[in-house]
């Protein structure tokens, strides 16, 4: 949500507006995820408009290996949980 928020200043949104669009971003996705039973890349697939502002979007963050990145952060995250359940 960090990132969102600084983006959403970088171009130039005002912070009220920027805060409104990230919140109900997330709420809507979470909650679309939650409520049915098509699953993440059902949603991210429904979304997505060819050559639209979401594909565009997502080819920045795959191009930047964000994905790598989260399940990188998530593995580290385990490991850490792990070692501390042994201490």
């Amino acid at each position: 949500a960090e990132a969102l928020l600084e983006a959403g200043a970088a171009v130039g949104l005002p912070d009220d507006v920027t805060e409104t669009l990230v919140n109900q971003t997330l709420l809507g996705a979470a909650r679309l995820l939650h409520e049915t039973d098509h699953g993440a890349e059902a949603l991210r697939v429904a979304v997505t408009s060819p050559n639209g502002t979401t594909a565009a979007g997502l080819a920045v963050l795959d191009a930047e290996g964000v994905r790598d990145a989260i399940v990188a952060a998530v593995t580290a995250a385990t490991e850490r949980s792990r070692e501390l359940g042994r201490t």
